[in-house]
């Protein structure tokens, strides 16, 4: 979504144009990746400020592409034109504050196809000697962007529920994994710090366990084969009788 909430005059020879980047859910993003693209060149880059803002003036006689993008996020443009404002309103200059433009987060299987374009177009217009958004545009993709609202709304619910099952499938892994290297069981805590891991790749909890439980098992294992060791030794030294030595040899294992 888009929206224009004041259009004043100022006095500098350009269109100063000020927006706020949010998420879907109107919280302010910082850091957003702003490229200001003139006449298909790119002039400038910034990135929004801790309250999702930025500003930027637009020299007139141009055509400007605005693009937003943040990792994890659908980019979003808007397209800015500053040509055809007659030469002795230039002077005074104009601004255009108030947009807000929202990012949808990356879902897999959502079709964003329909934000390739710009969401958005402004442009000069004569009959109210100001800048405007073009009404045209805005309402020949609107249905195509409610449909994409829907669309999220609807996936990020089941993204949402199946985030909420994988938390409870970690938590339980976890908690059989710890349960069995209490027990002494080491294998089968590898195994439920496995899928703990598997649920949550970034997790750390289960990596610094799991190094732990294969601490344990390389004990377990060289135990074992130390045993095994003295035993073959000693029922060698018996049938050997030599009993005494077999002796010490079984009390060792």
């Amino acid at each position: 979504m888009i929206l224009a909430l004041s259009s004043t005059a100022q006095d500098q020879n350009n269109l100063a144009l000020d927006a706020i980047v949010r998420d879907m859910d109107g919280g302010k993003l910082a850091g957003v990746k702003v490229k200001i693209i003139q006449d298909g060149a790119l002039v400038n880059q910034m990135t929004t400020g801790k309250n999702g803002r930025f500003d930027v003036l637009l020299d007139f006689d141009h055509q400007f592409l605005i693009e937003m993008s943040e990792s994890g996020y659908v980019s979003k443009s808007i397209q800015v034109n500053t040509r055809n404002v007659p030469e002795d309103e230039q002077a005074w200059g104009y601004e255009y504050g108030g947009l807000a433009i929202d990012l949808f987060k990356q879902i897999p299987s959502v079709d964003y196809s329909i934000l390739d374009g710009p969401v958005a177009k402004f442009y000069y217009d004569p009959n109210l000697q100001n800048f405007d958004y073009d009404k045209l545009y805005t309402k020949q993709i609107k249905q195509e962007i409610e449909d994409l609202e829907e669309e999220y709304e609807r996936k990020k619910k089941m993204v949402e529920e199946l985030e909420r099952q994988a938390e409870k499938d970690y938590l339980l892994a976890m908690k059989d994994a710890e349960n069995a290297f209490n027990d002494g069981d080491y294998l089968l805590a590898k195994e439920n710090y496995l899928a703990a891991a598997s649920i949550k790749p970034d997790a750390k909890d289960p990596q610094t366990k799991l190094k732990q439980v294969e601490s344990k098992i390389q004990e377990t294992s060289d135990k074992e084969e130390q045993y095994m060791s003295l035993l073959a030794n000693a029922d060698q030294l018996f049938n050997q009788q030599k009993f005494s030595e077999a002796q010490v040899q079984y009390e060792q294992a």
